[in-house]
């Protein structure tokens, strides 16, 4: 499969195609600045990405501003002793290392939001997570559930 993605000195940028207007064009992927750039043929797109980039690092360092540096995948986590313990521990139990363990997790954290979840035993439970991965829950008895409680600050 070709890799749909440009490259340089560590950036990426995306390559999409306009029909209406002819030409190719794209974006610099994963940083917060919009940098866009546009060429007729894809020789053109890959130059005008790589002067986009020269030209963004450029701007940059004149206003002496750091520049945006795409994700790398990297980033250190600081939970409490307790927490690394049952996470080494669930890690063992499942047989994979612990950075696979936590990706599975912050994976699921993701795709759920946004989503409705239900479960029930003795009693309904209902929590939703918005985009904002903000949860509102409510709970009834396991009878016909006449009256709500608010299980989270967030709720209405």
């Amino acid at each position: 499969m070709a890799d749909k993605t440009l490259h340089h000195k560590g950036y990426q940028g995306s390559i999409e195609v306009s029909v209406e207007d002819d030409c190719l064009h794209g974006r610099i992927l994963f940083i917060e600045d919009l940098i866009i750039y546009e060429g007729e043929t894809v020789a053109d797109l890959k130059t005008n990405f790589a002067a986009s980039v020269e030209r963004y690092l450029d701007d940059c360092a004149a206003c002496d501003k750091l520049p945006n540096r795409p994700y790398s995948g990297v980033f250190q986590l600081r939970v409490a002793p307790e927490l690394h313990r049952c996470a080494v521990e669930a890690a063992r139990r499942e047989d994979v290392k612990l950075n696979d363990l936590v990706t599975k997790a912050i994976r699921r954290y993701v795709d759920q939001l946004g989503t409705l979840h239900v479960s029930h035993h003795n009693e309904v439970k209902v929590t939703l997570f918005n985009e904002d991965a903000c949860e509102q829950g409510w709970t009834a008895g396991a009878a016909a559930p006449a009256k709500w409680a608010s299980t989270s600050s967030t709720a209405n």
